[in-house]
């Protein structure tokens, strides 16, 4: 069982471009949930639509401040 069962992907303004980089196999959490699909993980993908994209930046910076709390540092990839 994961420790945490959340994989950070961040924010687009177009879900349908983001899911087809996700796939891409130069896409860096690619080799992430394809080893977890290979080990029989069930993966399942949330997302949000916000109002703006103040309201996404907002929505964004309090979810990397929660999952910074529980881990003690910020998310794979994530400078800011």
């Amino acid at each position: 069982t994961m420790k945490c069962p959340v994989i950070y992907i961040g924010s687009t303004r177009n879900l349908a471009s983001r899911c087809k980089e996700l796939a891409g196999r130069r896409h860096t959490v690619f080799t992430a949930i394809l080893a977890l699909l290979v080990s029989s993980s069930i993966i399942d993908y949330g997302f949000k639509v916000t109002g703006s994209i103040g309201e996404a930046r907002i929505l964004e910076d309090e979810l990397k401040t929660k999952y910074s709390r529980i881990h003690r540092f910020k998310p794979a990839l994530v400078e800011r």
